[in-house]
């Protein structure tokens, strides 16, 4: 399957979100690596997407990269590391530092939520050498070897109701019930939640209330 990144609608505030999106690539060059981080559910496959039609509308080619491809299998967890035991951070970096300046067709990892099993190889993308590549996902500023590469580092912010009945919905999608969702909120909320949000502080943009 060829990613052509899908995130959920915010209708609302997509008029406003494009506005921002064309703003920010406005600043874009060609082979450019674009960050966009924010909490889980908060809007950041939207606003990717929202950002690659303003790149390819100034002639430039662009493919999102979700790091969401790299949650580690339920089963490769280690819990006493929490959210970084969750993410194969080195796995996900070697991909994306070895796309830097490369074309072609390449393979990467789908994670199935419903399973909550890492398929290796089930997705791919079409890149050519001077694409932008826009690295979406939770993890996206945690990472230091990318924040490196990237000039432009975009934190997206939602409204915290919204993005939590966002969350509980999705849990609700794989079949789970009120008790585990309530406990894997609680779970989050007190290893990801923090560690997420203080990465906004390396954010060169902040897209705030979405």
């Amino acid at each position: 399957m060829t990613v052509d990144f899908q995130g959920e609608p915010l209708p609302d505030a997509n008029e406003r979100l494009g506005n921002r999106a064309a703003q920010i690539a406005a600043e874009i060059c060609s082979g450019d690596i674009v960050l966009v981080a924010g909490q889980a559910r908060a809007g950041k496959s939207t606003f990717s997407r929202l950002l690659r039609q303003a790149v390819q509308s100034r002639g430039l080619g662009a493919i999102i990269v979700p790091l969401d491809s790299w949650i580690m299998s339920h089963s490769d967890r280690r819990p006493e590391l929490g959210f970084r035991g969750r993410h194969d951070f080195s796995a996900a970096t070697t991909f994306i530092l070895g796309l830097r300046g490369c074309g072609g067709c390449f393979a990467l990892p789908e994670y199935d939520r419903a399973s909550r099993t890492r398929v290796e190889g089930a997705l791919t993308i079409d890149k050519r050498p001077e694409d932008v590549m826009i690295v979406e996902g939770v993890s996206a500023l945690l990472n230091q070897d990318l924040e490196d590469l990237a000039r432009i580092r975009v934190f997206v912010r939602a409204r915290e109701a919204g993005r939590r009945d966002r969350m509980i919905a999705d849990y609700r999608k794989r079949g789970l019930g009120g008790p585990e969702i309530e406990s894997l909120l609680n779970e989050r909320s007190q290893d990801e939640f923090p560690l997420v949000e203080a990465s906004a502080a390396r954010a060169t943009v902040i897209i705030d209330e979405i």
